[in-house]
């Protein structure tokens, strides 16, 4: 977790048990999440605490939700706490990208966070929000209307779903129990079932597969099979990541100078 200032931290999604009560212990008063899984409201209001739903991809931060990141942090109770899921990426880069646009940003400030955080250059287009973001007019800021920070956003099932596998995933490797390994299962099959490209079903109908054994391994307590398992589920999991995800964040020209650098020969090797 990091501190911005007095008013404002960021770091990764409160899942685990007694993490919302430890923020609230610290007098955190609103949350803000950019990450697609749906926020624990429950929870939050049962310590008093507000949720506010700001789901970000991994590209560049649209104006819009700039604005409204603006507002939240400007207006709403504090302490507050804004977070992704991992806590190293779009967190991080949405408590720059309002920070500056409230004129709270110091020099190279901004930079600093995000080497704090671990952030990665592979997402070029959170990286350039960062870099680019600057002080925005406060008449614009003032236009963000209430409705405009909801308490749960709504998000595409393919958004939610992944970050709910991914959360599934996490809790796995914490946890190494069948039961863990039957959801994330059931989350496979299930973005299976929602997903069009036949590619990518193919690929978490596999997952799926590799998972179900997993299961068995636990079971009959194979550490060996287990760590397999796990291991190929991760890189299919870090494979898809880079060629569909990851890659939507870069521009197309950019995207179009990699390929074509990636395709060229290589002079010391023809």
């Amino acid at each position: 977790m990091i501190r911005i200032d007095q008013h404002l931290w960021t770091g990764r999604a409160p899942e685990q048990a007694g993490e919302l009560d430890a923020l609230a212990e610290l007098g955190v008063r609103t949350l803000i999440s950019v990450d697609a899984a749906r926020p624990n409201l429950k929870t939050a209001g049962m310590l008093g605490m507000r949720y506010v739903h700001i789901p970000l991809g991994y590209g560049r931060i649209d104006p819009l939700d700039a604005v409204r990141l603006a507002r939240a942090v400007r207006d709403l109770p504090g302490p507050i706490y804004l977070h992704c899921h991992h806590g190293r990426h779009r967190g991080p880069v949405a408590a720059v990208v309002a920070q500056a646009a409230l004129g709270r940003l110091a020099t190279d400030q901004g930079k600093l966070i995000l080497e704090q955080a671990g952030t990665s250059r592979d997402y070029p287009g959170l990286i350039q929000s960062a870099a680019q973001a600057t002080r925005l007019d406060t008449k614009l800021i003032d236009a963000v209307r209430d409705v405009d920070l909801p308490h749960a956003a709504t998000v595409k099932p393919m958004a939610s779903g992944m970050a709910e596998l991914d959360r599934a995933f996490l809790a796995l490797k914490r946890a190494q129990t069948a039961p863990h390994a039957a959801t994330l299962t059931d989350h496979f099959r299930s973005l299976a079932d929602i997903r069009s490209s036949s590619a990518m079903r193919r690929g978490l109908l596999r997952s799926a597969a590799w998972s179900t054994q997993l299961e068995t391994a636990i079971e009959q307590d194979d550490e060996l099979e287990t760590r397999r398992l796990m291991d190929l589920i991760a890189t299919a999991c870090r494979d898809c990541h880079q060629n569909r995800r990851d890659r939507i964040s870069l521009p197309k020209k950019v995207r179009g100078d990699q390929e074509t650098r990636a395709r060229a020969p290589d002079p010391k090797n023809p």
